[in-house]
């Protein structure tokens, strides 16, 4: 059933539908929010069986032609039916699509590869987190995902993407030519959602609280974040920050300060997304990324979506961000800049009624793009 959605890794096969996928169950940024719900969709169309499968590997370990061939061994026997017509490799797991495509191959099979590469390794190791500080070596590394990503990227029949322009630019970064499939993240609409919609919803007379959560990249703009509370006088204001903060000595000064509640989380199983969830309502504004980087100009993050689902006001950087509009169902400031967040927020809690705007307007746009119309998205591409 749908809850099997959950297994370290796994084959769902039946009925001419095959998921293929390691998942990485309750990491922090909740990444598999858009596979949980591609699963519950398409389980709707028929009954699945779970079949287990080898966990996720990266790409760049030592190990890394060892982990290949054992995940071929485990698509091999995982008996994708004959009259399959979809096999989906969900999570980003790009390591499983040669494993597949050489299986479709020597079997002379007729289905079709439906994968989400939910993120490039290419862009988050050579832009974002890089795998070594020695320049030679983080090169070597970093031409190897190049082509590693490149040449898999030209295996499947449909690759999903979240936002259009994170599909230009994947073509861009590794020099393809790919048709993308648009498919928006979403959050898990049965985790996240307003407990009300009427005006207690927003809570005018309360102190403003703002939440953020979350890895810390730089993606993310954490610092961006952590200057803008300490340039906020305003005692009645007050900051929720969920993640591992340890190694930024700032985080000690803002909490001696009473500015700043901190809610370490460091491994899945310190926080679920419930908690999360519960959190979202007892704030009013939710924080999303405000990194200086190609990736969040062009994406939304899971936060991004959650703040919107959970009809909370969402702050975020400017960029090409689908629905998404500045002053419409949410609030966009320049990346990588605290006086311009610490002015929204002051200027938010001055104004609860722009609060209430973007706040409402937000939940109605996500339920029009995303909860409404996941169904009918998604079996518009698998029909195509």
């Amino acid at each position: 059933d749908a809850k099997g959605v959950s297994v370290e890794g796994h084959v769902i096969a039946n009925f001419h539908l095959t998921f293929l996928a390691a998942s990485r169950d309750e990491e922090l940024a909740n990444n598999k929010a858009k596979d949980k719900n591609i699963f519950e969709v398409l389980s709707k169309i028929s009954d699945l069986e779970i079949i287990r499968l080898s966990k996720k590997y990266k790409p760049y370990t030592p190990k890394v032609f060892v982990n290949l061939f054992n995940i071929f061994h485990d698509v091999l026997f995982s008996k994708i039916p004959k009259d399959c017509k979809y096999v989906f490799i969900l999570f980003g797991d790009v390591e499983h699509l040669w494993s597949v495509w050489l299986i479709k191959k020597i079997y002379g099979l007729d289905f079709k590869i439906v994968f989400d590469p939910l993120i490039s390794y290419y862009d988050t190791y050579a832009y974002n987190k890089p795998l070594s500080s020695n320049l030679v070596i983080k090169k070597i590394l970093e031409n190897w995902l190049y082509f590693y990503e490149r040449t898999l990227f030209k295996l499947p029949d449909i690759i999903l993407i979240d936002t259009d322009a994170n599909g230009d630019y994947i073509n861009e970064l590794l020099n393809l030519n790919i048709i993308f499939k648009k498919l928006l993240l979403c959050a898990n609409n049965k985790v996240f959602c307003p407990t009300k919609l009427d005006d207690s919803n927003w809570r005018y007379n309360e102190p403003l609280k703002i939440l953020w959560y979350g890895r810390i990249s730089k993606l993310h703009g954490v610092d961006t974040i952590l200057e803008a509370i300490d340039l906020i006088d305003d005692p009645k204001i007050k900051f929720t920050l969920v993640g591992d903060f340890d190694k930024y000595p700032k985080i000690k000064e803002l909490i001696s300060k009473n500015k700043v509640e901190y809610i370490k989380w460091k491994n899945p199983d310190d926080i679920s997304l419930t908690d999360l969830s519960k959190l979202s309502q007892e704030h009013h504004i939710m924080l999303g990324a405000f990194g200086d980087t190609k990736k969040a100009e062009y994406v939304v993050i899971n936060k991004e979506y959650e703040a919107l689902a959970s009809a909370r006001c969402l702050i975020t950087r400017e960029g090409k961000k689908e629905f998404l509009k500045n002053n419409l169902n949410c609030i966009m400031i320049p990346p990588e800049n605290s006086t311009a967040l610490k002015n929204t927020i002051l200027k938010i809690d001055k104004n609860r009624k722009l609060l209430k705007r973007i706040s409402a307007n937000g939940y109605r746009d996500y339920i029009r793009h995303c909860k409404n119309n996941y169904s009918k998205l998604l079996k518009s591409i698998i029909d195509s």
